[in-house]
């Protein structure tokens, strides 16, 4: 891989060391941040809900806080967003019900909303300012490494906080021993701000006083245009349709895998267990995005009937893993699972921009965001109350059903396919 020009090396660096930090303060919550809501005393709908407060105003705001983010410069943005977060960790510490949490979700989704994009888009116009003819995308093969290193090094001293910092802290202080997780992470927000601005340095800036009052008013149209394109393409319609089903299952198992696995140890002492989970988590899937392009030449590269399978292959993973009574074996289904979902991210991108147009490529990729979202926040609150009421195993095994039975949608997108195929070679042989 040839390294970028001398002069683009700066904005890469600073990047790389922006996001692994980044991700890495993501990390020390990731595996545990389940528990320290049910630890608030909430119920897991109760807990599902909250997860549905934080998304659904990330949501809400990614765009029109991306305008915000072009008109005052991203680093700023990013900096603030930082201090946001922190805002919404001291909410989360001193709260003590179930309002109290959800405003500490509200106020992180509108830190997650601020920080989204923002460094990211500063590293592009600051690489391309630095060097124009440098390679963006070996830059950005490069940073991608990164951040699952960072995500999966937060990770597993997040979930061995509680067992160490944790324990002696609510020996000695009385307090929960996830606080520990939540005073690390402000002691590195503030270490974020510091290296941010003595890292970050921008040169390029869009000034555009009216880009906030833009970004609210895009939203309508963004959604209206993405809406009238996707039910005029079938194909499209099918593609967004199998990703709620994804986004409804996906949630499921984010939402739900931190307390399945207390039940199945008997508690939640063990929290180096969540930490070891999460950190292959993200190595597995990695492995699952490399592993499927042999698959899919295997097939001929029929994306479709890759997806289809591959969508009956996470639904039995899930409906298996909601049966397992047993640490190891618990494990084993669970990272057997994500690594399918590592699968699926590739066949069903050329599926989905193979149908889009250049033109309206962007918008349908927010519109593809939302759809996801949507999905999740319908995850959130329907599996959120099948599980607090039957139980994990038949909220997963309902999810697995539900992801499972688009893979119908997906084979009928392949029939649908191979007769355009068909009909076009008989015209063509006529």
């Amino acid at each position: 891989m040839a390294f970028p020009g001398r002069k683009a090396s700066g904005p890469l660096r600073a990047y790389l060391i922006n996001q692994t930090a980044h991700w890495f303060i993501v990390g020390l919550i990731f595996p545990v941040l389940i528990l320290m809501v049910l630890d608030k005393g909430l119920t897991i709908f109760e807990a599902g809900t909250v997860l549905a407060i934080y998304s659904g105003t990330t949501v809400l705001l990614e765009l029109p806080t991306g305008g915000l983010a072009d008109s005052l410069g991203r680093r700023k943005i990013y900096i603030i967003s930082v201090a946001v977060h922190i805002a919404a960790v001291l909410l989360f510490i001193f709260s003590s019900d179930y309002l109290t949490v959800a405003m500490a979700a509200l106020v992180m989704g509108i830190g997650r909303a601020l920080s989204s994009g923002s460094i990211d888009a500063w590293f592009v116009d600051e690489f391309k300012a630095a060097n124009p003819q440098g390679n963006l995308q070996q830059a950005l093969a490069k940073a991608n490494v990164f951040v699952p290193l960072g995500l999966g090094a937060g990770s597993l001293i997040g979930g061995a906080l509680p067992m160490t910092l944790g324990t002696m802290m609510n020996a000695s202080l009385g307090t929960s021993i996830y606080a520990a997780n939540l005073v690390v992470v402000l002691f590195a927000d503030l270490m974020q701000i510091v290296l941010t601005r003595s890292v970050i340095k921008e040169t390029v800036m869009v000034k555009d006083g009216g880009a906030l009052a833009d970004g609210f008013r895009q939203v309508p149209v963004v959604v209206s245009a993405s809406l009238t394109y996707g039910v005029r393409n079938r194909t499209v319609l099918i593609l967004l349709g199998v990703m709620v089903a994804f986004g409804f299952a996906i949630t499921g198992l984010e939402l739900l895998w931190q307390p399945r696995v207390g039940e199945v140890m008997g508690g939640t002492a063990q929290t180096w267990v969540l930490g070891v989970l999460a950190a292959a988590y993200f190595l597995i899937t990695a492995a699952g995005s490399a592993l499927v392009t042999p698959i899919c030449a295997r097939l001929g590269n029929d994306n479709a009937l890759v997806m289809a399978l591959l969508t009956i292959a996470m639904g039995i993973s899930m409906f298996i893993l909601a049966m397992q009574a047993h640490i190891l074996s618990f494990a084993a289904l669970y990272l057997t699972t994500y690594l399918v979902v590592g699968m699926t991210n590739s066949p069903y991108g050329a599926m989905f921009h193979e149908e889009v147009p250049t033109e309206q490529r962007s918008t349908m990729l927010s519109f593809q965001s939302l759809v996801m979202q949507g999905g999740g926040l319908a995850g959130s609150v329907v599996l959120g109350f099948v599980a607090g009421e039957a139980g994990i195993p038949l909220a997963w095994t309902l999810a697995g059903g539900v992801i499972a039975s688009s893979s119908v949608a997906l084979l009928y997108l392949r029939s649908r396919k191979l007769g355009m195929v068909v009909g076009k070679g008989d015209e063509v042989a006529s």
